[in-house]
């Protein structure tokens, strides 16, 4: 399938996918603005879902990569949260792959007002790193769960995720 975008409809989202990486960056949940841009520039919903799925695997990139520059990441706890989050996106993908577009863009509906609103309202979370830099069982099986959790349902909803890799409280 060939897609074709104007010259005004290619600068559109050049604008607001630069917007959003900016607003995601600063605060979360650029997603909420990227994906109803490529959705209004015209894209099919399945790569609408895959492009927006690409541009958060990088930005989780490099915020992971920076959390760990800085000392604010323990690091199995991370690499336990990354492979959840492997699997998950890959599970999350397959199914999106399988449903039809208007349920797709059913889901983006319910889903994305919803996911605005939870990122608005977890701004109250603390600055400081609440992780001692141990690594137990529950430590473990939760950040394989949440990495599976969160990147699957954000797979299948294309809501912004939160960064997986993030410590966890003791």
């Amino acid at each position: 399938m060939e897609i074709t975008l104007s010259l005004p409809m290619l600068l559109f989202l050049m604008l607001m996918t630069g917007f959003a990486g900016f607003v995601d960056s600063a605060a979360g949940g650029g997603g909420l603005i990227s994906l109803p841009a490529y959705l209004f520039a015209g894209l099919p919903v399945h790569y609408t879902y895959g492009t927006n799925k690409f541009s958060a695997a990088c930005g989780t990139t490099f915020a992971t990569a920076q959390f760990f520059q800085k000392g604010a990441m323990n690091i199995r706890v991370g690499l336990l949260a990354a492979v959840g989050s492997f699997a998950g996106s890959a599970l999350g993908s397959h199914i999106v792959l399988l449903l039809s577009d208007q349920v797709l863009r059913t889901m983006m509906l319910i889903i994305l007002p919803v996911a605005a609103v939870l990122i608005l309202w977890r701004r109250d979370l603390p600055d400081e790193n609440r992780d001692d830099g141990t690594l137990n069982a529950k430590k473990a099986v939760l950040a394989l769960a949440i990495g599976l959790g969160i990147c699957t349902t954000a797979s299948l909803a294309r809501a912004p995720a939160p960064l997986p890799s993030l410590p966890l409280p003791p």
